[in-house]
């Protein structure tokens, strides 16, 4: 008894959607980060996004109320997911443009990040 006999043309579709869904997710994905995309820079700036996006993330108390108070559960679910989306967004930019401006103090960058960049000139002297 054959796989497809026992579950059918539609245990086929059943196991082929899910495979083909995943070599296309990881197509994708892997393209993109080696191209150095979105979740690349993500990844590579995830320290400070962590540190720095408490101070971008702001409650709208008005905004919040005006969606659960909303009678429509579609309507409030996906007003609640963009205004998500778009909060985090913001967030996750101005996080990155911060961060690079405290990247360029050596001084703050040590404090806040606990990056030290070195001078060249002083380290790379032979004694």
């Amino acid at each position: 008894m054959t796989l497809a006999s026992y579950y059918g043309i539609k245990g086929i579709y059943c196991m082929l959607i899910p495979i083909l869904a995943i070599s296309f997710l990881f197509g994708i994905f892997n393209n993109r980060i080696n191209k150095g995309g979105l979740l690349s820079t993500i990844g590579k700036n995830s320290m400070e996004i962590y540190i720095m996006h408490l101070f971008f993330v702001m409650p709208f108390k008005e905004m919040g109320i005006y969606i659960l108070s909303i009678k429509d559960f579609s309507l409030s679910i996906t007003l609640q997911l963009v205004y998500s989306a778009f909060i985090s967004i913001i967030s996750i930019k101005l996080s990155i443009l911060v961060s690079n401006v405290i990247k360029r103090n050596k001084y703050l960058s040590q404090l806040i990040f606990g990056i030290y960049k070195y001078d060249q000139k002083i380290y790379s002297q032979k004694y």
